[in-house]
């Protein structure tokens, strides 16, 4: 049971992350005007993970 209690774990944790960087992508892009920055790569790739 410890091993799915930490794969649980870790998953939220790494859902909490792409939720995060997702949020700091889109304020980059609104303050910047660019399309893409280096939050939108770490989301892409997060999501990619999961």
């Amino acid at each position: 049971m410890p091993t799915f209690l930490a794969l649980l774990l870790t998953a939220i944790r790494n859902r909490q992350k792409t939720q995060c960087y997702d949020k700091l992508s889109k304020a980059f892009t609104e303050r910047t005007s660019q399309i893409a920055n280096w939050c939108t790569f770490t989301t892409w790739a997060s999501k990619q993970l999961s």
